[in-house]
């Protein structure tokens, strides 16, 4: 059984860091771009979309820990209740914890969560490359909008 609470300010610093380099990569594979322009362009959008911090008032960024209190990942969303959805802004589990179904069941306590806050739909965007997350979305039932997946709940 996995639990939620907020990220600490050291674990949000250390999320920032290893996500701006695989959405570098995600850039790199999905835009053709250079390693370096990739780099640059992940970084400058990095930077612009956590700067509030973990305790952002429009943004909400939970640590995803197991039933011993392991750091699994963490997941990010922004709740629209004008439009009874919520976007998934950030999804990472741990590349050690993942395969083992911990993804599959923070998506649950997400929806859990959501639901009981009034919210129908889930959106979120995946890399076209990222065979194994949008698999994983699908399974669970998200379906396609164009690049951007949402599921209904």
């Amino acid at each position: 059984m996995i639990t939620f609470r907020p990220l600490t300010t050291a674990e949000y610093d250390l999320h920032t860091a290893t996500s701006t380099a695989q959405y570098a990569n995600d850039l790199a594979a999905n835009f053709r771009l250079p390693a370096g322009i990739a780099a640059a362009e992940s970084a400058h959008i990095t930077t612009q979309s956590r700067l509030q911090g973990p305790e952002s008032n429009t943004e909400t960024t939970w640590a995803i820990l197991s039933a011993d209190g392991r750091l699994l990942g963490c997941i990010g969303f922004r709740e629209a209740p004008e439009t009874g959805s919520a976007y998934i802004t950030d999804f990472d589990i741990l590349p050690e914890h993942r395969g083992k179904g911990h993804g599959t069941e923070a998506l649950a306590g997400l929806e859990d969560y959501l639901r009981g806050k009034g919210i129908s739909q889930i959106r979120l965007r995946v890399a076209a490359n990222n065979l194994r997350a949008k698999a994983l979305y699908e399974t669970l039932g998200f379906f396609a909008t164009g690049t951007n997946m949402a599921k209904d709940i």
